[in-house]
């Protein structure tokens, strides 16, 4: 199980995001890192935790607010790490242009996905291992603003993107992110009994003891944010846990 730490920008900062309600992240606070900009949160991330991969939520994009990602070549060039990202994005000409600033995978999450035709076009244009789903949730409900998509259950979407070739899918409970309340299991042992996805989640971890326990379900990656960055999880202890 990969540990993937995660940056979500809003405005030009990196945010504390908090149980999903977007209009109340404030700038991160952080032990690791001096201020709130995105390069020297990522920097960061990699001198001290030596992290492979990097998820980027770009919230001004997944609000439609603006469209800017020349700054993931710098981050990517900068520390080397892999960029995993959702910028909302939900075509082929979006996901290219993701792809030419230094995205490595594109997330592509039922928020904001407006139909699996859609999906199955840029699944086809790019191939699987280059996109990740987001299987969104709100309270246990699926986010998603395609009618079409809405009236599913989290386990109906699963099959669904499962049959249109994806491989790996983020199945994220929002009220539990930086909410140091645990990460919620609900859907993710439904979905590892009907498909053969490979699951990344996140959303509440706290202590290592977490990252432990979770190991145990077999998942293919954990978001972690928070826990960095107040402290809860160090360096040291993430060595210990490749070592587990």
């Amino acid at each position: 199980m990969r540990i993937i730490p995660v940056i979500d920008i809003l405005k030009g900062d990196v945010v504390h995001g908090k149980m999903g309600e977007r209009n109340k992240y404030v700038p991160i606070k952080s032990v690791i890192c001096k201020d709130s900009d995105p390069l020297n949160v990522a920097k960061s991330f990699k001198s001290k935790f030596n992290f492979k991969d990097l998820y980027i939520a770009d919230l001004d994009s997944i609000m439609r607010e603006k469209m800017e990602f020349d700054y993931i070549n710098n981050i990517a060039k900068s520390t080397g790490m892999r960029i995993i990202m959702d910028a909302g994005i939900t075509t082929v000409d979006g996901s290219d242009i993701l792809f030419q600033n230094g995205v490595s995978i594109v997330i592509i999450a039922t928020e904001t996905l407006k139909s699996f035709h859609q999906l199955a076009e840029i699944v086809n244009e790019f191939g699987p291992e280059k996109i990740i789903t987001s299987i969104d949730l709100y309270e246990g409900k699926l986010m998603a603003k395609s009618a079409g998509i809405n009236k599913l259950s989290p386990i109906d979407v699963a099959t669904k993107i499962e049959e249109l070739g994806i491989i790996e899918t983020i199945v994220l409970e929002l009220t539990r992110v930086g909410s140091n309340q645990g990460v919620t299991l609900e859907y993710i042992k439904q979905i590892q009994e009907k498909t053969d996805l490979k699951i990344i989640t996140g959303g509440g971890v706290r202590i290592i003891e977490d990252l432990y326990n979770l190991k145990k379900l077999e998942l293919s990656g954990l978001l972690i944010a928070t826990a960095f960055h107040n402290g809860s999880i160090r360096p040291e202890d993430i060595k210990e846990f490749y070592s587990y």
